[in-house]
């Protein structure tokens, strides 16, 4: 498209017929500033469908809302937030930087409780005796170091 060769399209003819917020929407998401813009017909009437769609979204959750309450005569459900919060965390278990289990523990656990439960949880492969330093980052990670 271009001024020289005459071969333009009228902006007002795009308007008239699909509407200005189309005819933006053509515009701005259609090509980069920088580069020239490649009319497409095609584009355009899928620019329309897609601003026609917006607006007759817009009251969808009105609609919705009034449904529901037409039909169960209560109102709109509240969520529930106390179940969004855990109260255990899984933390790992490492032996020598190696992760061996992991454990379901309380959030906030203090750190002498995570360590005896951590090295509870791998009796079975450590020598307790051998036991040189336990490293417990509380919610995160236990290293124990032979």
């Amino acid at each position: 498209m271009s001024k020289s060769k005459k071969n333009t399209v009228d902006p007002n003819f795009i308007i008239e017929k699909y509407g200005a917020d189309t005819a933006r929407l053509f515009v701005l998401s259609d090509t980069p500033p920088e580069k020239d813009m490649e009319w497409c017909d095609d584009g355009v009437e899928g620019c329309s469908r897609y601003v026609n769609k917006l607006w007759r979204y817009g009251h969808a959750v009105e609609t919705s809302e009034s449904l529901w309450q037409g039909i169960g005569g209560q109102p709109w459900p509240k969520a529930d937030e106390s179940l969004l919060v855990d109260d255990t965390v899984t933390i790992a278990v490492q032996i020598n930087g190696k992760l061996r289990t992991t454990i379901k523990v309380a959030i906030n656990l203090p750190q002498e409780e995570l360590k005896k439960i951590a090295i509870d949880s791998v009796s079975s492969k450590i020598d307790q005796s051998k036991v040189r330093t336990v490293y417990a980052v509380p919610n995160k990670i236990v290293n124990i170091v032979i």
